[in-house]
């Protein structure tokens, strides 16, 4: 009958289900174990700390990114300085240079 079929349904989809809880279950609790917190501990504290933990960590990172590009920059503008600074030098030493041989005597 149909409310035969539907039983046997239901028990088969009930029967999955409860099987897919217990499955996360023990992969919640291996995940527990694996950050080495208490098994006892609510799956929303957990996550809510882990949560937590990201943004800590992507905003570090960023701070990090943030200092190697500004460093980099600084390099960049000191490469740059020196380089004006050592063009500027055998400018000057030209000029003298030139200045000594059309000197007259």
């Amino acid at each position: 009958t149909d409310m035969q079929f539907f039983a046997k349904r239901a028990k088969a989809i009930m029967d999955e289900s409860f099987e897919a809880a217990e499955e996360m279950k023990s992969s919640y609790l291996n995940l527990l174990r694996y950050f080495g917190e208490d098994e006892k501990m609510p799956s929303g504290d957990f996550f809510a700390t882990l949560n937590r933990f990201l943004g800590s960590f992507e905003a570090a990172l960023d701070a990090v990114n943030k200092a190697e590009q500004a460093r980099i920059k600084e390099e960049k503008r000191q490469k740059a300085q020196e380089r004006k600074e050592k063009m500027r030098s055998t400018v000057q030493k030209g000029a003298a240079a030139l200045q000594q041989a059309t000197k007259k005597p």
